[in-house]
């Protein structure tokens, strides 16, 4: 009896271990669940249009750079209406010099006015041999010939209006704004005569902007329109939705287009500072032994009691104890220059002002086409460099959750 009492306790402690065993191995055979749910990358913020302006040589119009936009300068495309009419222009990029562009525009205006009168002599020609040929105080072929004449002429007249419209065309590409939303990446002819065809420099839209993210080829193709992917800004812990349309497949990955924004000011501003996005300094060099201080040409503003440039109050690019203060008010400052002009750089001229002044070598100049005419002294201006939420280059997070998206 005890036999059988042991037996059946062994027997049934060996079939709850083959229950186990089978239970354990249908468990870890199985493949886990989440093997592809929620996958974190490391995406890079890649410009979705890379491109450049360039200058190809002509004899007939050579091309001679005259200012070139930064590296590093954020464009903005125009604002118009819907008419076409330009509420604000594009960001300058790059200006040529006008030369003999500007010729030809002028001598094909003023061969078009000269047309023009003769337009008119013909047809009130025409007019007149008309009525009289009606009543046949001069020939038929007289009247022919003046007819003859005034469509001759009328064909002419359009043909000169077409070359106007030709030569406007090569005199307004003189000057090349951006026509989007755009950073300059890098400058490669920045100042000088173009003797070849050469690229000025290169811009990259900034908005919409591209994620590149590096994924099996795979799993790049199992992302769809329900897909959520989740991007994580540099240095934000709060994501941004990407549009769930027009993704691009690559050979190590993917792209996604995510909206860009410009970032907002870096303090709480108020309305009435008026935002200044450039900056100069007063310069100071030396020529032929004498001490030569400079101001930017273009931060020059002449009232009726002279020229002056406005200047920030404690303000001093070249202060190694301080940086520029976000906020700051400004003083006018009178200026007597003299005739003497340098290219301090590719992009600014400057021109020397007399030594009794009361400016000194890095103090804050503004430029003038970011002033109100109306400023006083002492109001305050806010000074920033504009950023945008994604720049390129930026490595970002980005989640994908495989597992919510609809197979």
């Amino acid at each position: 009896m005890r036999t059988m009492i042991t037996f059946h306790k062994r027997f049934k402690l060996l079939l709850t271990f083959l229950m186990l065993s089978i239970a354990c191995a249908t468990v870890f055979s199985s493949p886990p669940k989440t093997a592809i749910q929620r996958t974190t990358y490391t995406g890079k913020v890649t410009p979705l249009i890379n491109t450049y302006i360039s200058y190809a040589f002509d004899d007939d119009m050579p091309g001679r750079v005259l200012y070139t936009a930064r590296e590093g300068t954020i464009a903005k495309g125009p604002i118009f209406k819907e008419n076409g009419e330009i509420i604000e222009e594009g960001t300058l990029l790059v200006k040529f010099h006008p030369g003999r562009r500007e010729k030809i525009y002028n001598q094909a205006l003023a061969n078009l006015r000269a047309m023009k009168a003769m337009l008119q002599f013909a047809r009130h020609q025409y007019e007149r041999n008309k009525k009289l040929a009606k009543v046949k105080s001069i020939s038929l072929a007289l009247h022919q010939q003046s007819e003859a004449k005034w469509f001759q002429t009328l064909a002419d007249y359009e043909r000169l209006t077409i070359g106007v419209a030709r030569a406007k065309t090569w005199l307004d590409n003189t000057v090349i704004r951006a026509s989007f939303d755009c950073v300059v990446t890098k400058v490669l002819f920045p100042y000088g005569l173009c003797t070849v065809s050469a690229e000025i420099l290169r811009i990259a839209q900034l908005d919409p902007m591209g994620i590149k993210v590096k994924m099996k080829r795979n799993d790049a193709y199992k992302i769809n329109n329900t897909t959520p992917i989740m991007v994580f800004p540099h240095g934000s812990d709060k994501p941004l939705g990407v549009y769930s349309y027009n993704r691009i497949i690559t050979e190590n990955g993917i792209i996604f287009r995510i909206k860009n924004r410009p970032l907002p000011p870096p303090i709480k501003i108020k309305s009435k500072y008026k935002h200044i996005s450039k900056c100069f300094s007063v310069e100071t060099s030396h020529y032929k032994g004498k001490k030569i201080l400079s101001v930017p040409i273009n931060a020059i503003i002449e009232d009726n009691n002279g020229k002056f440039v406005w200047k920030g109050i404690g303000e001093n690019l070249l202060a190694v104890d301080k940086g520029i203060n976000y906020v700051f008010p400004i003083k006018k400052i009178y200026i007597v220059t003299e005739d003497m002009i340098k290219n301090l750089s590719p992009h600014q001229k400057y021109i020397a002002i007399n030594s009794k002044t009361v400016l000194k070598g890095g103090d804050l100049i503004l430029r003038k086409s970011d002033l109100p005419s109306n400023l006083q002294d002492n109001d305050k201006v806010c000074f920033y460099q504009e950023r945008y939420l994604f720049m390129p280059g930026d490595k970002v997070k980005v989640v994908i959750d495989f597992e919510k998206a609809e197979k």
